[in-house]
Parts: structure tokens; sequence; C-alpha cells
């Protein structure tokens, strides 16, 4: 093993070697490296002996705090059983335990189910215009809709989700569920749907169906090629934010169908010819994931991607975010009924019958900028899913363990997906694994015949380390009464954000559980951006740093999410370092 004679060989390999992820890195080899060594609770500590408080939980996904001896012994412990073992055609104990908590806990129909087989007489398609309350029964199966395993087991069969698919991250996981909802409609006796409905500034993964499925232009405009044809067919009536150096884009003229007294901007995909995909390019002083002009501070609406492209049918659609700072429908809080709503429902009557899933990061939308979204929005979601026959798939990758103050974010208005992606917080922030869990309706579609199973899966699956220490967590959850405990936090933290209203240079303040997104711009009264070569967020972090705090920006969004085991104390010196951070980059 090399060993580093002194701390500038390790500053020095790190700049020879490593590529570091979603970062600029001929920025970052013109600063000094951070390296932690070790760490304990919420402290960092690096190779210097300098300690920082974990404000973004390690990248969000560190619950617990750094060395929970609980996690540590479950982790040592496997060791000495076996490190690992493939499930491909067989089992490992920890997995098994795992998926049977993971069903236990995730969200559950209360009284009627919300999206469940109808009975043989509604088959949606040729039943006239109005499409079907449910999605059809799978046809062709082999087995009964209610769970032959379950039967055989005895065990009652769940309101909700049943059945647990590991894979290894948030990208896989999500990866998956996509894989799941088409080819669940390509053996329901509907091939037509194979289409995915997503929100504009969604971010869902880096793999290619994660990234079809992707609204970030930054993130994701430069891989289209590769992925699904990707379409907007709603336009803003608003100017988007920051393109490039500061040029605040055009407001989007609407088609010549919304100036006949249409729906304005909107186009349907037939009249549509193909075009190439308008792309905002980053800065030469680009950031990557969080590092300043991504997003910067917000991507624009992708306008532009239109069916036909590359001569293929579009395969995702962009809905509206809930983006009530920068409404995509020009509406303000006061006067906001939940327009984009609609502008989602009218693209679900239009679409329905080609549509298999839309896809939702529940609550908040991460990494297109901390966006919260309003009370009741989840909720519509899900019933116009259920009323369009449209699959609903739920990236609880962020939310997931805790975060939002439940369990998962579904949870708070009381919905249950037909699938759902977890990973960041599984292991208490330890190690790699993620998990797709599905309603038995979904499992039921795969069995049969070989030809109808689902040809999916990763080397290290249901790894017995991960699941062990996956399962350690959440009997610290339990045992510590983690959610009943986060609450006094919760609110502490909410009433702190006011102070940074005083700050000229914040625009806006999101707050949702133990997450916060502050949003800085140049000019507070327009909500114009700052340049993006400005790099604001990145030299707030840069100060934090400097001050005791580990920050990752979005664009010039500050992210406050620390592990959820922080004490009411080091929260308050957090939010601390942040306000005077902020202060101190925006006097300057």
């Amino acid at each position: 093993m090399l060993i580093a004679k002194d701390l500038n060989s390790l500053e020095a390999w790190d700049k020879a070697y490593l590529w570091h992820p979603f970062t600029q890195m001929s920025s970052f080899l013109k600063e000094s490296p951070l390296i932690i060594k070790e760490a304990k609770g919420v402290i960092l500590k690096d190779v210097h002996g300098k300690e920082y408080l974990d404000g973004v939980s390690s990248l969000w996904c560190n619950v617990h705090g750094h060395r929970k001896k609980e996690i540590d012994r479950a982790i040592n412990a496997q060791l000495k059983r076996v490190a690992h073992s493939t499930l491909l055609g067989a089992s490992n104990v920890p997995s098994i335990m795992l998926a049977k908590r993971l069903v236990e806990i995730a969200p559950k129909w209360q009284g009627a189910p919300q999206h469940i087989p109808p009975s043989p007489g509604g088959r949606g398609k040729g039943e006239g215009d109005s499409p079907p309350p449910f999605p059809p029964p799978s046809r062709g199966r082999e087995v009964e809709s209610d769970s032959t395993t379950a039967q055989v087991a005895g065990l009652p069969r769940a309101k909700g989700l049943t059945k647990v698919f590991y894979s290894d991250d948030g990208s896989t996981a999500v990866e998956a569920a996509l894989k799941m909802a088409f080819q669940y409609w390509q053996q329901s006796g509907h091939p037509e749907k194979r289409k995915f409905l997503a929100l504009q500034y969604a971010y869902h993964g880096d793999t290619f169906g994660a990234v079809a499925v992707g609204g970030i232009p930054q993130f994701h405009d430069i891989y289209r090629p590769l992925t699904l044809s990707s379409t907007s067919i709603f336009t803003p009536s608003i100017p988007s934010p920051l393109k490039g150096e500061g040029e605040i884009s055009r407001m989007s003229e609407p088609s010549e169908e919304g100036k006949g007294g249409g729906t304005p901007g909107r186009k349907s995909l037939q009249d549509t010819q193909p075009a190439p995909v308008e792309s905002v390019p980053p800065s030469p002083g680009g950031r990557g994931k969080g590092e300043g002009d991504s997003p910067p501070p917000f991507p624009p609406p992708s306008r532009g991607r239109e069916a036909g492209r590359g001569g293929t049918t579009a395969q995702t659609l962009f809905a509206p975010s809930p983006h009530c700072y920068r409404c995509p429908v020009g509406k303000s809080k006061e006067t906001c009924r939940m327009a984009c709503l609609g502008e989602m429902e009218k693209i679900l009557a239009q679409h329905h019958q080609e549509l298999a899933a839309l896809i939702i990061e529940p609550l908040i939308q991460g990494a297109g900028g901390m966006i919260v979204h309003p009370t009741g929005y989840l909720k519509g979601v899900r019933e116009l899913c259920s009323k369009y026959n449209v699959l609903l798939i739920a990236d609880e990758i962020l939310t997931g363990f805790g975060r939002t103050g439940k369990m998962f974010a579904c949870e708070h208005e009381g919905v249950v997906p037909d699938i759902m992606a977890i990973s960041k917080g599984l292991t208490g922030g330890y190690l790699p694994l993620a998990a797709t869990l599905v309603t038995e309706d979904i499992y039921n579609a795969f069995l049969g015949d070989q030809g109808r199973t689902f040809f999916h899966g990763h080397t290290y699956t249901g790894n017995p380390l991960a699941c062990s220490a996956a399962l350690a967590s959440l009997e610290v959850f339990e045992k510590e009464a983690v959610l009943k405990n986060l609450q006094p936090k919760m609110e502490f933290l909410r009433n702190r954000l006011q102070d940074f209203y005083g700050l000229e240079s914040v625009g806006d303040v999101r707050h949702c559980g133990l997450i916060a997104g502050i949003e800085l711009v140049k000019d507070r009264q327009t909500r114009e951006p700052y340049p993006s070569a400005e790099r604001i967020g990145h030299r707030v972090c840069l100060e934090a740093r400097n001050q005791g705090a580990l920050l990752r920006p979005l664009g010039d969004v500050i992210v406050v999410m620390p592990p959820l085991s922080i004490t009411l104390r080091q929260l308050d010196k957090l939010v601390g370092i942040v306000w005077n951070s902020v202060k101190a980059v925006a006097s300057s």
C-alpha cells in the first residue's frame, strides 16, 4: 500500500490521479483540496486536524452521524460471516430481512387503495375518450392477481408496496423503476404505453434512463442524443432565469395554436418539427453538481425539444415544476391556484394512452435547487396518475429516511406510489445500497414464462454488508425515536432561517424537514441571478469552510442538510456559519 510521506504528497496525488464527480477540474486544481481523514458524529476532520460541521450529510446520505457504533458493530459482525454473495438465483440472510423490513415501513394505503386493477369491465383504450380510472389487469399472466407467494407463506396482503428489488445507488434504483414501468405495460396488453412524464428541473440520476427523465439542461442536454428523445410541451409565460453570463432570456412566444385561442405556448407533438436541443452552455468556470454553474441558479425550461428528433418518437415529456419562487405560469403565492397541476393534467389528458409512468421527487426537487412543492401538489399528482391510468414513480432517493420529518416524503400527503426508489439514507450513509419497491400488481406482471423475466441486475445487488448496515440504521430509527426527536430541530431550523431575509442578497429561503435551500440573487426585487462567472455560491461555501462547516451549493443556492443526529447547539452553529458566510461574500 502506498503511504504518503507528507501532506503535500496527498494533495499532489489528489490532483494528479483523481477525477472528482460533478467538478470542473480546471477550477479545482487551482485550489487547495479538502482531504478528510476521519469523522465522528456530525464532525469531519481533515488531514491537517481542522474540524468541520458536516452541513450536507456527506452529499445528503449520512443520517445518524459518522461512526455510529450500532452500525459499525453490524458491519463488523457481518464481515465475520460473509462479505458478499450473489442474489442472482440465491439469497443472503441480511437481504431477506431488510426486504421484509422495508415493506413494513413503506407508505401504506389508508382506506381505499389509490391505484388498483379494475374489474374486467374497464380496459382503457377503446372505451371512449375518458381514460380508465385504474391500470388494466395484466393479461396473459400465469398467476392470479393476488400474490401466490404471499398465500403460500400465509402472509397478509400488504396495502401498498410489497416487493423489493435491490441495486447499488440512486441512479440504478431509478433505472430499474423506469424499466419496470415500461415492461409492465408491454406485458399487460398495452405496448403503446412507452413514454414517461417528468418535471422541469428534475434530477433522477446519471445513467442513461435517469438522464432521459432529467430536466436540468446543464446536467442533461449534452447527453440527449444518447438517451430517449425528449420534449418539453410546456412553455413558461415568464422569462427564464440566467442564461450563460448574466443574460436574461426573452419570454417564450406562444405557438400559432396558442395565438389562435388554444393554450398559449403549447404545441401538440403532431404539429412540431424536428429541432436541435436548445442547450444552455456552462461558463468556463463550471462547477458541476452543486458548484456554481449547475444550475445557475436555476436551469431555464427545456425549450425546443420536440418529437421526431433523430427520427424517433419522443419518449419523455416534461411538465412545469411547481417552483413558487420562479413560477413557470406567472403566478404569485397569492394568486396561485396550483396552475402547474392544471398544466400537468393537460399533458396527461392528451398523452395518457402512450404514457407508462410519471416520475417525481416528492415534496422537494433536490439538485434542481431545493424546490419545495406547495402543499397538496403531490396528492394532486397521485390523483391525476390514477385518473389517467399512468403509473406513479416516487424518487425518494433524497427525501427518504427522515429528511422531511417522516420516514418517506410521500407519507406527508397520504400518497402511495406504484413504484418507489430509495437509496442515499438507506444504510445511514455507510455503504452503497439502493432499492426499488413495487406493488403486487406490477410484480405479478413479470411472472410466468421465461420471456416475462425482469432481465436486470448488478453484481453487488443486495450486498450483505450494506444490508446489515441498513438494518442497523432502521433499528436506530426505532430505538432512538429519531423521527420524534427530529421535530424540535425542524422547528428550530425553520425559525432560524427567517434571519436570512435580513440579508439583501437572499432572494428566497426554502425549507422542508431538516433540508434548506437559500437562493442568492443579484437583485431581490427583480430576482435577477448573479452572473454565473462570479461563482457566488462556491465562494460562500469556501468561506463557510474557513469558518468550520462543509457545504456544497447548487449554483447560487446554498444547501443546508446536516445529519438527523445533529444537536440543536450544533445546528445553531451551522446556521450561524452559513449566515456569516453569505454576509461576508455578498458584502465583498
